[in-house]
């Protein structure tokens, strides 16, 4: 019972998320790329992610990749599909955006829109005092890690400690 109610809050908080994005955004700064067999690189030489992941919570099919873009396959296919099984979608993608100000009020924006400037998300773990990773950080987390409630709760109860 608690696996269920668990599924359906993560599926509805999945759609809350995509309604709430905000409509509005500055005008994207694209990034300096160079072609290395047909993906893009960013300055610290990471690969593009490329991991996808399905998730199938209650009635629910939905496609994710680790690159921020969510419910399509990159190309022109709906990968959100109520109830699953049916081949029908009730929505065409979507994509994580994260915003807000830094130290000096500056507006920061992370955006995922269709890939088409790139990617404004990599994978891995920073270098905490130098804000850099290198490219095999990158391809080794490069992959969606799944987590259990309990894993949530023992963390919370370690952080609150």
């Amino acid at each position: 019972m608690r696996t269920i109610k668990l599924n359906r809050t993560l599926a509805i908080a999945a759609l809350a998320f995509m309604l709430v994005q905000p409509v509005f955004a500055l005008k994207s700064v694209s990034e300096k790329k160079s072609n290395a067999g047909g993906k893009s690189i960013n300055a610290e030489g990471c690969i593009t992610p490329s991991a996808r992941s399905e998730m199938a919570l209650n009635n629910v099919r939905a496609l994710i990749f680790t690159g921020g873009d969510m419910w399509w396959d990159l190309a022109q296919t709906a990968k959100y599909e109520i109830p699953k099984g049916s081949g029908k979608t009730s929505l065409f993608c979507g994509a994580i955006w994260i915003g807000g100000t830094d130290v000096n009020g500056q507006l920061r924006v992370a955006a995922a829109r269709y890939r088409a400037n790139g990617t404004d998300f990599f994978t891995g773990p920073l270098i905490s005092n130098q804000g850099t990773t290198s490219p095999e950080e990158c391809l080794k987390y490069d992959k969606h890690f799944r987590i259990t409630r309990n894993e949530v709760a023992e963390f919370r109860s370690w952080w609150r400690a």
